[in-house]
C-alpha cells in the first residue's frame, strides 16, 4: 500500500530539518572547539614555518617539565582516590539508610558541585593564608607576634592542593556512585545474607564489583579535571604542575610564537585522551 503524497512530503521535511539541525550543531562544534584545538595542536608541530617534532621532543627532554608532568599525574591519581574515599561512604548512607534530615544532608553534600574548586581555594586561603583567620586567632592568643604570619597552605604544598581540589570534585564521584548503587538489585544482598554472608564480605564480593562502572565513570572525569586544573594552583602559587607551566609559558611569550606552550598542551591532551580510553 503506497503512502499518501502529503505524508511522504511531511516525512521528507522532518528529515531535512533533522539533518539541518545536525549540520548546524556540527558547524558550531567545529568552529568553537575543534578549530581552536587544531590551531593549538598545529602550532606545536611548527618550527620556522615547517612541520617538525622539534618542540615536542624539546619539551619531553626538559627534566623540569617531566617533574611537573609526574606531579600532575600524581595529583590526578591522589585527588581521584580522595574523592572516592569521601564519596563512597556518603553514597552508601544515601542509598542504604532512611533517616530524618536525609534530603537536607543530600543537598549539603552537593553544594560543592555549583562551585568550581578554586572558589573553595579562595575560602581556604582566607582561613589558612599568611594573615588568614587562623593566623589572626593565634596572634590574638599571643602565640604569634603581631607582624608574624604563617602560610599554612604553602606549607601543605602538594597535599594542600590535592585536598582542596578533592573537596570541590568529590560530588562527581558521589553522583556516579549513587546511580551505580541504585541499580544494584537488593535481592542479591538479601540472598547473600540468607546464605550467611557477612556485611564486609557482601560489600567486597557484590556491592563493590557491581559499583565499578560508576566508580570508573566518575574517576575518569575527576582524574582528567584534577590533572588539568589551573585555578587552584594559581591561587596557591603552586608551580610544579603542567597546567601552571603552560600558563607561565603563555604569559611570558612576547611574540605570537607559542610553540613550546602548545607542545606541552599536546602532551596534556595525549594523557587526558589516554585516561579517558582506559576509563572506558
Amino acid at each position: 500500500m503506497e503512502r499518501p503524497p502529503g505524508r511522504a512530503v511531511s516525512e521528507w521535511r522532518t528529515l531535512l530539518r533533522q539533518y539541518a539541525m545536525l549540520i548546524t550543531l556540527l558547524a558550531i562544534l567545529a568552529g568553537l572547539m575543534l578549530y581552536p584545538v587544531y590551531q593549538g595542536v598545529a602550532a606545536a608541530f611548527l618550527e620556522k614555518g615547517k612541520w617538525s617534532l622539534y618542540w615536542v621532543v624539546n619539551v619531553m627532554g626538559d627534566a623540569a617539565f617531566r617533574r611537573q608532568l609526574f606531579t600532575s599525574l600524581a595529583l590526578g591519581a591522589t585527588v581521584t582516590v580522595l574523592c572516592n574515599l569521601i564519596a563512597f561512604p556518603l553514597a552508601m548512607i544515601g542509598s542504604r539508610f532512611d533517616f530524618r534530615g536525609k534530603a537536607l544532608l543530600t543537598a549539603l553534600v552537593l553544594v560543592p558541585m555549583v562551585l568550581p574548586p578554586f572558589v573553595g581555594a579562595i575560602g581556604m586561603k582566607q582561613l589558612l593564608g599568611t594573615f588568614g583567620s587562623l593566623t589572626v586567632l593565634l596572634q590574638h592568643l599571643h602565640v604569634l607576634g603581631p607582624h608574624e604570619g604563617i602560610n599554612w597552605l604553602g606549607r601543605g604544598g602538594f597535599w594542600a592542593l590535592a585536598v582542596l581540589i578533592a573537596l570541590g570534585l568529590y560530588t562527581i564521584a558521589y553522583l556516579n556512585l549513587q546511580a551505580a548503587l541504585a541499580n544494584i538489585d537488593p535481592a542479591m544482598l538479601e540472598a547473600a545474607e540468607n546464605l550467611g554472608g557477612r556485611r564486609w564480605t557482601n560489600f567486597r564480593r557484590i556491592t563493590l564489583p557491581l559499583a565499578m562502572p560508576g566508580i570508573f565513570a566518575g574517576s575518569t572525569i575527576i582524574f582528567i579535571w584534577a590533572f588539568t586544573e589551573l585555578g587552584t594552583p594559581l591561587l596557591l602559587d603552586y608551580r610544579n604542575v603542567v597546567s601552571r607551566s603552560i600558563w607561565d609559558d603563555l604569559a611570558q611569550t612576547v611574540t605570537s610564537d607559542n610553540s613550546r606552550a602548545f607542545a606541552k598542551v599536546v602532551v596534556v591532551l595525549l594523557v587526558s585522551v589516554s585516561a579517558y580510553v582506559v576509563g572506558k
